[in-house]
């Protein structure tokens, strides 16, 4: 019977040592020194537009135009195996799809009704139903 409350014993504090464990939390953050800034430095300097800590650039929030060039970072969850639609086959290739193609058009948010995408409206359908006619947006290109 001694042994067993023993087992027991030790099964409990076994136990609460690794409840402990993983109510604490990381010590990563302890090692960042005094010195260092809470906020980090987001000015950037490539080429013309320079943006400050405020988080606006120069000429184009004044104006309110785009800016060309620049990069998007994207992070996925793999590598794109390709991005023509017919091979698109996993999670990471078709968000990579949905970022460069665009269709005539898409779901909207609630998912129960289409809208145009490329297109400018709903397709104009011949009479006899054999036709339709799909006005495209003024700014695509092909």
């Amino acid at each position: 019977m001694v042994k067993k409350t023993q087992w027991l014993f030790l099964v409990m504090i076994f136990a609460m040592g690794m409840l402990l464990a993983a109510c604490g939390g990381s010590d990563e953050g302890a090692e960042t020194g005094a010195d260092e800034g809470t906020e980090p430095d987001t000015e950037e300097t490539d080429g013309d537009n320079v943006e400050d800590s405020d988080g606006e650039d120069g000429d184009s929030a004044a104006t309110g135009e785009p800016v060309e060039g620049g990069e998007i970072i994207v992070g996925t969850d793999g590598e794109p195996n390709g991005l023509t639609p017919a091979t698109v086959s996993d999670t990471a290739s078709r968000d990579a799809h949905d970022l460069v193609h665009a269709a005539l058009y898409r779901q909207t948010v609630e998912g129960f009704d289409v809208e145009p995408d490329v297109a400018v409206d709903l397709p104009e359908v011949s009479e006899d139903g054999l036709e339709q006619v799909i006005q495209l947006r003024d700014d695509v290109f092909f």
